[in-house]
Order: C-alpha cells, then sequence, then structure tokens
C-alpha cells in the first residue's frame, strides 16, 4: 500500500483537496467540506511527540516505527522546526492543543529539528500539491519507497501530513473527541 500511497498525488483529474480514507474506515454521519478543508487548508491536530523507542516484537510494527522515524529524516532536512513555528506560533502554541500537547510543543520550543507526530488512524485530508512538491524535493527517497512488499528502510504517506505539518499549511483543529469508531479484535 506505501507505493499507491505515495503516488496518490499522480492520480490524473484528482482535486488538489481531497481526502484519504484507509480501506478499513468510512463515514457513519453525514460531514460537511469544513470538516477537512478550512481556508483552503487541512484540518488536522499537530499532536507532536518526543521521540520514543519501538517496544514492539512484532517485525510489522518495527518496519512502521523505522518508517516513521525515516519520514522524520526527510522533514528535518527540508525544514526547521523552530523557523516554522516562529512563523505560524499560534499553529504550534495555540488553544486548539490539549495541555499536555501544549507542554510537548513549548519544551521543543528551542529544537531545530522535529521529532515526530502522533499518526491518526482516520481519514486524512490532503493536498494534491504537497505529494507533487515532495516527489519534487525527495525523488531518490520516495523511489527507494515505491516497492512491492513494504520495506524498513521506507517513508509513508504520512510523509505528505507531516509535510504540511512542517510548511504550516494545515488548519489547527481543536482537540477533542474525534467522530470514529474503531473495532479492536478480542
Amino acid at each position: 500500500s506505501d507505493t499507491i500511497e505515495l503516488n496518490m498525488g499522480r492520480i490524473k483529474d484528482l482535486a488538489e483537496h481531497f481526502v484519504y480514507f484507509n480501506d478499513d474506515m468510512y463515514l457513519n454521519s453525514p460531514v460537511s467540506p469544513s470538516y477537512f478543508f478550512r481556508d483552503g487548508l487541512p484540518v488536522d491536530y499537530n499532536e507532536e511527540k518526543i521521540y520514543t523507542a519501538c517496544d514492539s516484537n512484532s517485525d510489522a510494527n518495527v518496519t512502521f516505527y523505522v518508517s516513521q522515524f525515516y519520514n522524520m529524516c526527510v522533514i528535518n532536512r527540508n525544514f526547521n522546526r523552530r523557523a516554522t513555528v516562529k512563523k505560524s506560533p499560534l499553529r504550534w502554541l495555540g488553544l486548539h492543543l490539549c495541555f499536555s500537547d501544549l507542554m510537548t510543543s513549548l519544551m521543543m520550543l528551542r529544537r531545530s529539528m522535529f521529532e515526530g507526530f502522533e499518526d491518526r488512524h482516520f481519514e486524512q485530508p490532503y493536498q494534491k500539491s504537497v505529494f507533487l512538491e515532495i516527489w519534487k524535493k525527495e525523488p531518490k527517497m520516495l523511489k527507494d519507497s515505491c516497492t512491492q512488499f513494504r520495506t524498513p528502510n521506507g517513508v509513508m504517506h504520512w510523509l505528505a501530513r507531516y509535510w504540511q505539518f512542517a510548511s504550516n499549511r494545515f488548519y489547527p483543529q481543536k482537540y477533542g473527541p474525534n467522530c470514529y469508531l474503531q473495532i479492536l479484535p478480542n
């Protein structure tokens, strides 16, 4: 799926503003376009996390953690966290953040590198131009990540989400319960 997801921006006639739904999610009530986009920007909650080591014995989970690390390497090669926050401080220190996330952002104020973001496993609003920009700036990394099977040394579509954060191309979503149902195995 990584290969398909990394190439979403190349889909002919795909709108600039689109919402990606993984194969195991769907809407169960009406939503308006402003749920996904406001002022031309994807609505998202930028919950930063301080790097934590992988604590999984599952090879699939280890691959996911390593891919997150590669995503952040690409982000930090192209963006400076301190400069990003300085350009739009309310996106990073605003009242949309819950207390613990605001404290994390404050602790990271002096850092020039992003460490990570909490990934959400539900619908994700994107801008097509972000995918195209990443392909233009990081063609080798993306090409190497487009393989038949997942490999630990590749990036995932979350890279586009992180890119939207790092370039301040998102509309901050207020922290709160999300309207989705997650069915967990027994």
